[in-house]
């Protein structure tokens, strides 16, 4: 299994969802979606549906137990439980504590709404995103993440990313979040890109 992060930037209906539920996800065997619209009901009618954490944990510890090679959990819940169930996959390392994605041999996180999940403000909740993407893919953790808000994310997403996939953006603050991620170049591309109408 790959351990990398991508990252999707792009306005509403450009395609960002489809691009990670057809082409990116299903490439990974074990994997966890955030679901914040009701969306992936449609998306992944045979994905196991979790509303809250202790539905979550118990269907991830049972497959964990059952050592299940392919699964596809989707998990309705709040940005601070997503924060919890992401510190449980990727602890702070204490040289201790046994991360639930290294448990499975590696576990592919996807979230559609990366801005509603762990934007700058969110303090603890946006820590346990961070570690994620500083310390994920050494227990096995990747991260497929979409964003139609870049400015509202941490900084640290895109400095950690292995691949950062735009679709056309021209908002003074997504243009200087794109120059900070890839540089000027990479700004001025996506600028070009044809705009979705």
């Amino acid at each position: 299994m790959r351990h990398e992060i991508t990252i999707v930037i792009g306005r509403t209906g450009s395609g960002k969802t489809r691009l990670i539920a057809t082409e990116l996800g299903p490439t990974f065997p074990r994997r966890i979606t955030f679901d914040s619209t009701g969306e992936c009901k449609r998306l992944y009618p045979a994905a196991f549906y979790a509303y809250g954490l202790e539905q979550a944990f118990a269907a991830l510890l049972y497959w964990r137990k059952h050592r299940m090679d392919h699964w596809h959990l989707v998990v309705a819940c709040q940005p601070a439980e997503a924060g919890v169930l992401m510190d449980r996959l990727v602890p702070v390392h204490d040289g201790k504590t046994v991360a639930l994605a290294e448990g499975f041999g590696g576990v592919c996180v996807e979230c559609f709404e990366l801005d509603i999940y762990a934007p700058n403000h969110l303090g603890a909740t946006n820590d346990a995103w961070k570690n994620a993407f500083l310390r994920g893919r050494h227990v096995g953790c990747s991260l497929l993440v979409a964003t139609q808000r870049p400015q509202l994310v941490d900084r640290i997403a895109t400095s950690q990313a292995g691949r950062i996939i735009t679709f056309a953006m021209f908002e003074p603050a997504e243009l200087k979040y794109l120059e900070g991620a890839g540089g000027q170049r990479f700004r001025e591309l996506a600028q070009k890109l044809p705009r979705y109408h």
